[in-house]
């Protein structure tokens, strides 16, 4: 683990963020940095800001949600606008 990497997960454990939240905060700053190919220590504001239009302009999901005729299941797709990988999911309803 790297000294920033470490550095980051202490301070937010020390922010009492969840073992979830913290894994998905690691996987979003792992994402900027391989879009630029370099180590986080060595962007700044403006390839934050770059990367902000590159996600909002170039990763969208078109996400439909249904339910069943039923009413018993949930599904929900999800599709990427950029490479068109689709995802579904089924949940099933909780009774009331």
């Amino acid at each position: 683990m790297t000294s920033l990497r470490q550095r980051f997960t202490e301070d937010m454990q020390v922010r009492n963020f969840s073992p979830v939240t913290q894994a998905s905060y690691i996987r979003e700053v792992s994402g900027f940095a391989r879009y630029f190919n370099k180590s986080p220590e060595l962007l700044g504001p403006e390839q934050i800001r770059a990367y902000q239009v590159y996600l909002t302009n170039e990763i969208v999901f078109v996400v439909r949600l249904e339910v069943t005729p039923d009413g018993k299941t949930i599904r929900a797709t999800s599709e990427s606008k950029e490479d068109g990988s689709v995802k579904k999911w089924e949940l099933e309803r909780l009774p009331k």
